[in-house]
């Protein structure tokens, strides 16, 4: 459930999705429902222990916890998104960027197999972390 919701509001829909009351959140991440509640009021914030155990409970990512469900972007990922004729290799953004990733997780993620190839072919994969096998 992506969304461009406030941290709580986030939280409130991701609990009542799953069939969580605020008492039975509570009781699986070790909080009182009280304290859930205020959380989802966006009264206190949790510390990160609990957003950890929030995140495996809800099966989502910590990072979307935090943010509301939106997306992070970052330089890399839009540089994988522009058009091959906008893209400028000698301005490629730092590799991993802030949330991990390659620009080859980005390009496999946006399925573009032009891009892919056209990567490849520029040699910008410096970091492999997959074995690529084109059929």
């Amino acid at each position: 459930m992506e969304g461009n919701y406030d941290r709580g509001t986030y939280l409130r829909k991701l609990a009542k999705n799953k069939g969580y009351t605020q008492a039975r959140l509570g009781d699986e991440i070790g909080r009182s429902a009280t304290q859930v509640g205020n959380n989802m009021r966006e009264h206190k914030l949790f510390k990160l222990e609990a957003y950890i155990k929030l995140a495996n409970v809800l099966d989502v990512s910590i990072d979307s916890l935090i943010y509301g469900g939106k997306k992070r972007v970052t330089k890399l990922g839009t540089f994988a998104k522009m058009p091959i004729s906008k893209i400028n290799i000698d301005k490629l953004p730092e590799q991993p960027d802030s949330l991990g990733k390659y620009l080859l997780d980005y390009v496999i993620e946006i399925d573009d197999l032009e891009k892919l190839l056209y990567f490849l072919k520029k040699d910008v994969f410096f970091y492999y972390h997959y074995i690529i096998i084109l059929v």
